[in-house]
């Protein structure tokens, strides 16, 4: 990239920070070339630096404040903008993640449809010769069906409390795997009196 073009006798090119405290080692950080015959007075960085420390210590201090300002700057902004894109990654992520959380919600929806419809069909079905089975099977979905629309979430400890309940009540009815029942259960959100 070219920063500067000049046929100015006398131009400065080299040591850009060679002035500047424990960059005497470094490299140079730019090349020159020249498009016709030129003349250069070369000097070392090392002493270029001792002379510009020494003659100019103000102008030092000045340019050293000047160029760590800037690297200091451009710290802070590289750090900006790996958090951009770190942002701009969590919310894809979000996004996504969301999408399969929408279609479980909508496919709890239309399975509590299709669920009422079938109560429906079932109650038709008690006309006929069937009547005191299915209404026993509709009292029963009934049952079942209402406590799980109106479910509320339960505290992890309100959750632990009923499982211990549950489980003992199985217990002590000789029931093999009880915890593991009132586990599944009370997280199915089944009140269970």
């Amino acid at each position: 990239m070219e920063i500067n073009r000049t046929s100015h006798r006398g131009a400065y090119a080299g040591a850009l920070q060679a002035y500047v405290n424990g960059h005497e080692s470094d490299r140079y950080r730019g090349s020159l070339r020249v498009t016709e015959p030129s003349r250069f007075f070369v000097l070392l960085a090392e002493i270029f630096a001792t002379i510009m420390r020494g003659w100019f210590p103000m102008a030092v201090h000045l340019l050293e404040g000047m160029f760590f300002g800037t690297q200091n700057t451009q710290q802070t902004i590289n750090q900006r903008e790996r958090l951009l894109a770190l942002g701009s990654l969590s919310a894809g992520l979000t996004h996504e993640l969301n999408n399969p959380a929408a279609a479980a919600v909508r496919a709890t929806a239309a399975l509590r449809e299709r669920v009422a419809g079938m109560r429906h069909k079932l109650a038709a079905i008690t006309v006929g010769p069937y009547a005191n089975e299915a209404l026993a099977l509709v009292h029963l979905q009934e049952r079942t069906a209402e406590p799980v629309s109106k479910f509320t979430s339960l505290s992890p400890l309100e959750a632990s409390d009923r499982e211990d309940a549950l489980a003992d009540w199985l217990d002590e009815h000789d029931i093999d795997g009880g915890w593991e029942l009132a586990a599944t259960f009370v997280q199915a959100g089944l009140d269970i009196d």
